[in-house]
């Protein structure tokens, strides 16, 4: 934004002070506007800014959520796995006429929709 100035020149030698005094306003003028426009972007990149530390912030926050959920679900995934272990271990452990009878259970509360899910919450008591 340089520019030469160029003045008129005084009958006495020097510079006509109208000509100076214009040309600081001129300069004073537009650094005021060059500092205003400036501001302004300080303030948008400011509040930019601001925006993305509250993204942050609230992925972060979703980020510990979804961490503590993969832990309790690790939690619960380990305490099914060692009930399967221990149902496996019964099934095994059945002559053949108390798997079928567990088999025909089995598939009756699996065909059923109202029985969906009942084995989770009851306890199998079976007689051999």
């Amino acid at each position: 934004m340089e520019q030469k100035a160029s003045f008129k020149t005084s009958l006495f030698g020097g510079y006509e002070k109208e000509s100076v005094l214009k040309y600081i306003d001129d300069m004073s003028r537009a650094a005021a506007e060059s500092e205003a426009k400036l501001q302004e972007q300080i303030e948008q990149i400011t509040r930019s800014r601001q925006e993305l530390e509250e993204q942050i912030a609230e992925f972060e926050k979703r980020m510990q959520d979804a961490s503590e959920t993969i832990d309790a679900e690790k939690g619960k995934n380990k305490k099914l796995s060692e009930m399967i272990g221990l149902l496996q271990e019964e099934i095994d452990a059945m002559d053949d006429e108390a798997f079928q009878l567990y088999l025909r259970y089995h598939f009756a509360t699996c065909e059923r929709e109202d029985m969906l899910g009942v084995s989770n919450h009851v306890v199998d008591i079976f007689r051999v």
